[in-house]
């Protein structure tokens, strides 16, 4: 099942802001919970909210006001957010990701590429 999650989760910042949230697949969430990601997802974040700015998404002003004007910015603001949180946790509360998650061969995963391809 896909749901909308926090990448830095609530328990670290307790909001509902756009910037920080993303689709999710059900296990994947599982296995994250309440730890902090690695900075290979926050990097991603930063991708992926870069991408939704320049496509006009209706939720690119709402990134631009949280983070800043300018992509540098956005990424200062977002790695300063995750730094201040990552300084305050040990390293046993930061998830890495999944090992036996292979997106190639999930069908969510493999519909999601679908639909964004034909866009």
């Amino acid at each position: 099942m896909t749901k909308i999650v926090h990448v830095i989760p609530r328990a670290f910042l307790y909001h509902d802001e756009p910037w920080n949230l993303v689709l999710s697949h059900g296990n994947c969430n599982e296995q994250k919970s309440d730890f902090l990601p690695s900075r290979y997802y926050i990097k991603k974040l930063v991708d992926r909210n870069e991408r939704l700015i320049k496509s006009n998404h209706p939720l690119s002003q709402g990134i631009k006001a949280a983070l800043g004007d300018t992509p540098a910015k956005r990424q200062r603001e977002t790695f300063r957010i995750y730094d201040e949180i990552l300084n305050a946790v040990t390293e046993k509360n930061v998830w890495g990701g999944t090992q036996d998650f292979i997106p190639e061969k999930d069908p969510f995963y493999r519909s999601m590429i679908a639909m964004v391809m034909k866009q």
